[in-house]
């Protein structure tokens, strides 16, 4: 598979991963505001504050991944393309940017299975807000920076400069 049909395809699931948290959002307005939806008692109200702290420690943990693999592609950018370091592979950064990814994107179906416990469909904000920020502002623009390094110094199959 060539390096655009690669990078076009990484875009295609990071989309998907980033609009999910509105498809969430989505469907919680929609049974929330269904008069025949079956009432569940609330949860308590104590469980909150841990399930966001949960979802904050996903999304931190999603971004240390993500920089973790960026870490060779931020030198070689600083660099110029000079010397040996070896870059992740396209098969190998797909992989770790989807699992980061999928990292962040679990803050979010946290937020969504408290509300499934039953909260109010606004609880569920702060977890899509995060999420998605998390996505748009570091997950996917890293990503970007990886495959245009990757396009600038021809990094080879094997990740070698």
């Amino acid at each position: 598979m060539r390096s655009d049909a690669k990078r076009q395809t990484w875009l295609v699931l990071m989309l998907g991963f980033a609009l999910s948290p509105l498809i969430y959002g989505l469907l919680a307005h929609m049974l929330a505001s269904n008069p025949q939806r079956e009432r569940v008692a609330a949860p308590s109200p104590s469980l909150y504050p841990g399930l966001l702290a949960l979802g904050a420690a996903e999304l931190i943990y999603a971004v240390l991944t993500m920089r973790s693999l960026m870490r060779p592609v931020n030198a070689a950018a600083e660099r110029g393309g000079a010397g040996s370091e070896a870059l992740p592979s396209p098969q190998a950064f797909q992989s770790k940017s989807i699992a980061a990814a999928a990292i962040a994107v679990s803050a979010s179906v946290v937020g969504i299975l408290y509300f499934f416990l039953g909260s109010k469909p606004a609880d569920y904000i702060p977890f899509a807000v995060g999420t998605l920020l998390v996505m748009a502002l570091y997950i996917i623009p890293q990503g970007l920076k990886y495959w245009s390094v990757m396009e600038r110094y021809g990094g080879a199959p094997d990740g070698k400069l």
